[in-house]
């Protein structure tokens, strides 16, 4: 149940970050400064995916630790977003992000550190 709930949720952030990138990149005409910051975001989401997917296959704690943090760091940015701009897809990204985070945390508590024998 929980790679499957690690999957979807991650899913759907991918899902959000290439929307992001993709429709700015097709319909923003001039291509401008915040059709640039629009399309870094999205591929930063995506990026943030393929590290919880990395997290998900990877027994390294190093891995795990970092994908913890990068999901902390991506669920506050988001919250920022939410308070300037009320979207649907504001609240999806961060109820998936909340999940994410949760996993991350679970993920994390379970994996040996290094050093442990």
């Amino acid at each position: 149940m929980k790679v499957f709930l690690e999957h979807a949720f991650n899913s759907i952030f991918f899902l959000l970050g290439l929307m992001h990138t993709v429709l700015t990149l097709a319909n923003q005409r001039p291509f401008d400064l915040d059709a640039l910051m629009y399309t870094g975001a999205g591929l930063a989401f995506i990026f943030l995916s393929f590290f919880n997917f990395a997290r998900v296959k990877s027994k390294d704690w190093l891995t795990k630790l970092l994908s913890l943090v990068v999901n902390v760091l991506t669920l506050l940015y988001v919250v920022l977003i939410a308070v300037v701009f009320a979207d649907p897809r504001v609240a999806i990204a961060i109820v998936a992000l909340a999940v994410l985070v949760v996993l991350s945390m679970l993920d994390l508590r379970s994996a040996s550190r290094p050093g442990d024998a």
